[in-house]
């Protein structure tokens, strides 16, 4: 769990998107450092959005901005230290987060591959009736009030993303606020 993570005698931070799944468990590990990549086409640049909830929740906050030359000359050496070919072209910023954070701190968590989980994407189908998110709604009930009504409100807090109600509304009932 992120509570592990916490416990570690070097400094932990987290990789953060404007995404449902790095915004979720970074709003639960609460780090004191965030990183943060960017992109030269504003089109697939989450850096923005990730800096404004890193300033909402008072996360020091570190970005880098990847060039697709600079990922193209990069890109062998990515697929070098992969061990197999990969196709998924989330490695490319992924590879930068990873350096960037690197130099701050030695352990960062990623909500890498959570999409399906925190029902963040409508690809991934989220809506109430997917069992995952069922589950996993369920889960998050069992913890502690404290716990499920202090996330709330840090999710209350987060700029809109996919998933936001839904994840919000499922934390606990409104009475417990």
């Amino acid at each position: 769990t992120v509570d592990l993570y916490r416990n570690a005698d070097v400094k932990v931070g987290a990789f953060l998107s404007e995404g449902v799944d790095s915004s979720f468990l970074t709003a639960l590990l609460d780090p004191d450092e965030v990183f943060s990549i960017g992109f030269d086409d504003s089109t697939y640049d989450e850096a923005s959005k990730a800096k404004a909830l890193a300033d909402i929740n008072g996360w020091h906050f570190y970005a880098d901005k990847v060039y697709s030359e600079e990922a193209m000359r990069d890109f062998p050496e990515m697929q070098y230290h992969m061990d197999e070919p990969d196709a998924n072209p989330s490695i490319i910023p992924l590879w930068y987060l990873c350096k960037l954070a690197r130099k701050h701190v030695t352990v960062a968590l990623s909500g890498e591959g959570a999409d399906e989980l925190f029902a963040g994407y409508v690809n991934y189908g989220m809506h109430t009736h997917n069992n995952v998110i069922k589950v996993f709604t369920d889960k998050l009930k069992k913890l502690p009030k404290g716990k499920r009504v202090k996330l709330a409100h840090k999710i209350k807090k987060m700029p809109n993303f996919p998933g936001k109600v839904h994840l919000y509304t499922n934390l606990a009932e409104p009475s417990e606020f």
